[in-house]
């Protein structure tokens, strides 16, 4: 059982901009993370803490809140789009607590993207969209002579390889990410891919939640690629 900090003044409290910019601070001082290990990072440790969750409906805009007022306060840089190197102090805000808070976590973060790499990967973004499958699935519809199989399509506002990472845990075989898009509107494009592929009644109604269906990386690309093609065709006419 997570043994909860006294110290951490921010128990029972929902996470806000304001927790996070504290979390950055008093955390990952000196480090130098892309924003969705910091987004993962301080939802973590708020939960580990005994924080309440982000009551707002995106938690990467609150941290990259939070991000940005730390770098007005001098506190932090942004070298490049998506990274961020966090100072060590700021205005007396708390030192780090040493490596041993955070490097393992890091650590995490890079084994897991190692182990779980997209097969394809296109599109520009913070967000993704992301379809996987357990290669038994796939086994078993190609030896039926099936293109498509029982795939999971899905949406993040951070990593995609840690977001299918924590729902794949105590499964019988890892999981194989078919594909990921980058976007900055995940939301509505997962609506779309979703409601398309029920509409050709490929939705797996015999799969607990509403996110599986009988697809491949292949068919869910030409759907993102015909609507990325009717998006430019309407602009056109704008």
């Amino acid at each position: 059982m997570i043994q909860l900090e006294e110290a951490y003044r921010y128990l029972g409290v929902p996470l806000t901009s304001a927790v996070s910019e504290f979390v950055i601070v008093s955390q990952l001082g000196g480090k130098q993370l892309k924003r969705s290990q910091v987004v993962n990072f301080v939802e973590r440790y708020h939960a580990d803490h005994g924080g309440l969750p982000c009551q707002a409906a995106d938690i990467s805009r609150t941290v990259k809140k939070a991000l940005d007022t730390i770098k007005a306060k001098g506190g932090a840089q942004n070298p490049s789009v998506g990274w961020w190197r966090i100072s060590s102090l700021i205005d007396g805000e708390g030192e780090t607590q040493g490596e041993s808070s955070t490097d393992g976590f890091c650590e995490g973060i890079t084994d897991v993207s190692e182990h779980l790499t997209p097969l394809s990967e296109f599109g520009d973004g913070d967000e993704s969209i992301y379809l996987y499958y357990y290669p038994a699935y796939k086994a078993a519809a190609l030896a039926s002579g099936s293109s498509k199989w029982l795939c999971k399509i899905g949406r993040t506002d951070s990593s995609a390889s840690i977001r299918i990472s924590s729902q794949a845990t105590g499964m019988p075989e890892s999981p194989e990410i078919g594909l990921v898009y980058r976007t900055n509107d995940s939301r509505a494009l997962e609506s779309v891919l979703h409601g398309v592929l029920s509409l050709r009644n490929q939705w797996s109604e015999a799969s607990p939640g509403v996110e599986w269906f009988i697809t491949s990386p292949e068919d869910v690309a030409s759907i993102i690629e015909y609507v990325l093609q009717v998006d430019v065709g309407l602009q056109r006419h704008v």
